[in-house]
């Protein structure tokens, strides 16, 4: 604590960061940076349902979407995203990487933010969290919602749209 505080004061913010990743043996970047933990948000709230898409259930989701995905859960998750802002994965290994297709398994978080992006879930869905404009197919057991309403998922699918 007391390195970083004369680090600041010493020397500009990116020299200071890089000094101290060196002295801790820890390592970031702009493109690295884990982004902030997203809570859902709250039925009712002035964030609930504006552009916002979240699910929780069984079995497929398919998101299309340009904004913000975040999903936590357990299973496979394949992502397209060409060139995204933001990329954070935490407890899924990454099995594949082919072009702007990754695939994912296990059981974890991501979380994803820019334009044109897709995100295919197979497994047990915690949470997926949309900020943005897109649409969701989801087929399996579970629940949705956005501003529109909530509704269940269908085993023979449903498609939901949402806008920002």
């Amino acid at each position: 604590m007391v390195w970083s505080k004369f680090l600041v004061k010493c020397v500009s913010s990116a020299t200071a960061i890089l000094l101290l990743s060196a002295i801790s043996g820890v390592y970031a970047t702009p493109e690295a940076t884990p982004a902030r933990p997203l809570k859902p948000p709250i039925k009712g709230s002035a964030m609930h349902g504006r552009g916002n898409f979240q699910a929780k259930g069984s079995g497929t989701a398919s998101v299309s979407a340009n904004g913000l995905i975040s999903v936590k859960g357990e299973g496979t998750l394949k992502v397209t995203a060409n060139n995204p802002k933001q990329l954070f994965v935490k407890g899924f290994v990454e099995t594949n990487h082919e072009g702007d297709v990754i695939t994912y398994t296990g059981n974890g978080r991501f979380f994803v933010k820019g334009e044109k992006l897709t995100v295919d879930f197979d497994g047990t869905v915690d949470r997926i969290l949309v900020g943005g404009s897109g649409k969701a197919l989801l087929n399996g057991t579970g629940t949705y919602s956005t501003v529109k309403g909530d509704g269940k998922w269908k085993s023979d699918g449903v498609s939901v749209e949402f806008k920002k």
